[in-house]
C-alpha cells in the first residue's frame, strides 16, 4: 500500500443550525480523523456559523492535529459557489464532501481513502448510504436502491470509461463521495445547471478511474428542507410514475438535455488536456444525438422510423437508459 494521503472533510453550509452539530460529531468519532476541516457558511440567518464556531471551540481537545476553517460571508454564493469556495480552501490530497444534515459512519474517510491508497489512477469514490428521516430512524432503503443501479451501470462505472455510465444519469451522491481534490478545484466553477456531486463526480470520471463501494458508510438524512431528497414511494406508485413519464410532453425535458451537455462539454474543455480528446468526443457525440432528439417532429409516427435507427445504431443504449428512452421520445407529447 502507498503512503498514507492527506484527507480533507469539506461541508457546506445555509442555515443548517437543526443538524450540523450532530454531523460534526460524526466527523470526530471516524476511526481516521480528517487532517483538516473546512466548513463553509453561505450567509446563515439562524446562527449555524455561531454554533459551528462553538462545537470547534468545545471539542478543541479532540480536534487536536485536524487544521479548522470556518469560512463565513454576509452574501449568498448559492450552493454551487457555496462549495467551490469550500474546495478552494482545502489542501488535502483528498477530500471527503459532506452535507450538513447527514451522518458519516465511523469508518466513512478511513475506507474511501484506503481506496485511493491503493489505486493511483482512482480519482473519486463514492460508498452506499442508508436512508433515515429527521430523527435519525432508518427507513428500511439505501441510496443505491433509490437510484436502482444496474449491473451493467456499476460495471462500467467501474471499469476503464466511468464517464460513460455518468453521461446517461448521475450514479453517486455527494455526502457519499471521496474526490482527489486537485481534479475537483481543476473541474470549478461548478456550473448553476449541474449538482455539485452530479458534476463533480463526473469531471472526476472523465479524467480516470472511479469505484463505487457497496459499503453503507453514509446515513442519508430526509427532512422538510432537504434540496434534494429521496421520494419515498411504493412499488404501486413508482410504476404509475413510470408509465405517467412515458407520455408526459418532452419538449422542455429535451431542451434541458440540449443545453446541459452544451455545459457540460464546456466545463470538460475548461479542464484543458487533463481530459481526453477520446472523452471529448464522447461527450461531444451525446450533445448531438441530445440535438437530434430535440428536433424530432412533432407527429408521433413520424418519430418512429428515425427513434428504431437510433436504437438500432446503440445510441439510446449509449447516452440514454435505453428502451424507456426510445419509448418516450415515441409516445410523449412535444407541445
Amino acid at each position: 500500500m502507498n503512503s498514507v494521503m492527506s484527507v480533507a472533510a469539506v461541508l457546506t453550509t445555509h442555515n443548517s443550525g437543526s443538524f450540523i452539530t450532530a454531523m460534526l460529531e460524526s466527523i470526530l468519532q471516524q476511526t481516521v480523523l480528517p487532517d483538516e476541516l473546512v466548513i463553509s457558511d453561505d450567509a446563515s440567518t439562524d446562527g449555524t456559523a455561531d454554533r459551528v464556531r462553538a462545537f470547534v471551540d468545545a471539542n478543541a481537545q479532540r480536534l487536536r492535529g485536524v487544521q479548522v476553517q470556518v469560512l463565513e460571508g454576509t452574501e449568498r454564493l448559492g450552493v454551487a459557489g457555496n462549495y467551490g469556495r469550500a474546495l478552494r480552501a482545502a489542501s488535502a490530497e483528498l477530500v471527503a464532501i459532506g452535507d450538513h444534515d447527514d451522518l458519516w459512519e465511523p469508518r466513512h474517510i478511513e475506507v474511501m481513502r484506503d481506496c485511493f491508497m491503493e489505486e493511483p489512477d482512482l480519482q473519486v469514490v463514492a460508498s452506499n448510504a442508508i436512508v433515515v428521516d429527521g430523527a435519525g430512524a432508518e427507513l428500511g432503503l439505501t441510496i443505491h436502491d433509490y437510484i436502482g443501479i444496474t449491473p451493467t451501470e456499476r460495471a462500467q462505472l467501474c471499469g476503464s470509461e466511468p464517464y460513460r455510465a455518468l453521461v446517461r444519469r448521475p450514479l453517486m451522491t455527494g455526502p457519499t463521495m471521496m474526490v482527489r481534490r486537485r481534479t475537483a478545484v481543476a473541474s470549478l466553477p461548478i456550473d448553476e445547471g449541474f449538482f455539485q456531486d452530479e458534476w463533480l463526480a463526473f469531471a472526476c470520471a472523465a479524467v480516470g478511474r472511479a469505484r463505487l463501494l457497496p459499503d453503507v458508510l453514509t446515513r442519508y438524512r430526509q427532512h422538510a428542507s432537504n434540496t434534494l431528497g429521496v421520494a419515498i414511494r411504493g412499488p404501486f406508485g413508482a410504476k404509475v410514475d413510470k408509465i405517467a413519464a412515458l407520455t408526459r410532453s418532452r419538449r422542455r425535458a429535451n431542451r434541458d438535455g440540449v443545453a446541459r451537455a452544451e455545459r457540460r462539454l464546456r466545463g470538460l474543455e475548461r479542464m484543458g488536456p487533463a481530459v481526453s480528446p477520446r472523452v471529448l468526443a464522447h461527450v461531444r457525440a451525446d450533445l448531438a444525438h441530445e440535438r437530434w432528439r430535440c428536433a424530432l417532429p412533432r407527429l408521433r409516427v413520424a418519430r418512429v422510423p428515425a427513434v428504431l435507427g437510433a436504437a438500432r445504431a446503440g445510441r439510446y443504449g449509449e447516452f440514454d437508459q435505453g428502451l424507456r428512452d426510445a419509448l418516450r421520445d415515441v409516445l410523449a407529447a412535444r407541445h
